[in-house]
């Protein structure tokens, strides 16, 4: 069974935070972003994350990952992508 999940890409780094979440994982998985209706160039700031894994575990450390991200608020401070220490910064 495939893990699938749609999340808010309006949060700031989370598609980078998935992505370095899926390699320490060594996973790969299908982003498909969603779009107005009739307007193929603005997004709805939704997402959907596939990864063929019937690991129920897995699924479940996903959820948890996702949800922990999708819960920062944007004016709060947030970790600054691509920083192997893991330091933040505030806007």
């Amino acid at each position: 069974m495939n893990y699938t999940r749609k999340y808010d890409t309006r949060v700031p780094e989370i598609n980078e935070r998935i992505h370095q979440f899926l390699k320490t994982k060594h996973l790969t998985g299908q982003v498909e972003h969603e779009f107005q209706p009739g307007n193929a160039r603005l997004p709805t700031g939704w997402a959907t994350l596939t990864i063929d894994s019937a690991d129920p575990k897995l699924h479940y450390e996903l959820d948890s990952f996702i949800s922990n991200l999708e819960s920062i608020p944007a004016a709060q401070p947030h970790w600054t992508a691509g920083m192997s220490d893991c330091s933040y910064q505030t806007r």
